[in-house]
């Protein structure tokens, strides 16, 4: 089995609406999908969240900060990888890593 395109998916967050939002560099994951490619790996990145983070819906005290699902799954289909990553740095984010593998097995 030759696994050569891998994409990275930071995922969208989900905040209390009293929370403050931030977003920090993932540098940890940019060095990997550098180090992917220098091996002669396709990789393609999506921060999710970043290129998401003015988008903010809200429902039950949460809210939800990144792209939508579907504009995720379009990325995804559209690059068609062999395996995806999903980084989950901190415990708290970890519902988005799972919402996450389960929108892109649709």
């Amino acid at each position: 089995m030759n696994l050569k395109k891998i994409m990275i998916i930071i995922p969208p967050r989900v905040y209390s609406e009293n929370d403050y939002k931030r977003s920090h560099p993932p540098l940890g994951v940019l060095y990997i999908a550098s180090m992917l490619r220098d091996h002669d790996y396709d990789v393609s990145y999506l921060d999710a969240f970043a290129e998401g983070f003015d988008r903010e819906v809200k429902q039950n005290g949460r809210v939800s900060v990144g792209l939508s699902w579907e504009e995720i799954r379009d990325r995804v289909n559209a690059f068609a990888p062999d395996v995806v990553l999903v980084p989950n740095l901190f415990t708290n984010f970890s519902n988005s890593a799972n919402e996450l593998y389960r929108e892109i097995k649709k």
